[in-house]
């Protein structure tokens, strides 16, 4: 006699759903590797090559950080670009300082992000990354993070987290209205 009358994820759906997960994850980051885009690097206005950061990492993180960060980048185009640089060798700075790990579990967060194929249905962006609106993204981020999946919970977090670090970690982001910068140490 069986008592499963409540619906729910018994150990078989969830072992099924890891192995999707996981499955589609693989699936991305060959796909990802063929489209061709995995080799390009960016090269920011002051013409430094990014060393971790490739072009479409750049792309996404261009668009994602002005709404995650809304208010902290200048509208003027030329000064909102100029800052979008510097955020984008600050990121691949501390990229560089990570883990391989780290690498490759951002790659493949990107290649998911980027691939129209796998885009579309997991973020409900229609459009590239340079034309999505700021609706748009934010709605994308606002479902990732509020997910029944955790694995879309851990993508908004990534994005996020990193995107916050590493801009309030610059000095040039340390205004007094929004961060003071960090302690001080008194020596006692």
């Amino acid at each position: 006699m069986r008592h499963d009358t409540q619906p729910g994820l018994n150990r078989r759906g969830f072992m099924k759903l890891g192995l999707v997960g996981s499955g589609l994850l693989l699936g991305a980051s060959m796909l990802g590797s063929l489209h061709g885009c995995a080799t390009h690097q960016l090269k920011t206005d002051s013409t430094r090559p990014l060393k971790v950061l490739r072009e479409k990492d750049a792309v996404i993180l261009s668009a994602i950080a002005p709404v995650v960060l809304k208010g902290n980048f200048p509208v003027e185009p030329t000064a909102r670009q100029q800052a979008l640089d510097r955020f984008l060798v600050n990121i691949d700075e501390f990229l560089a300082h990570s883990s391989e790990f780290a690498h490759d579990e951002f790659a493949k967060l990107f290649d998911v992000l980027y691939l129209g194929v796998l885009r579309v249905p997991m973020t409900g962006i229609w459009s590239s990354w340079e034309n999505a609106s700021e609706e748009d993204i934010d709605a994308f981020l606002v479902d990732w993070r509020d997910s029944s999946f955790n694995l879309f919970r851990m993508g908004y977090a990534q994005l996020t987290q990193l995107t916050c670090l590493v801009y309030y970690s610059a000095p040039e982001s340390w205004t007094a209205d929004i961060y003071p910068g960090p302690p001080q140490h008194i020596p006692g």
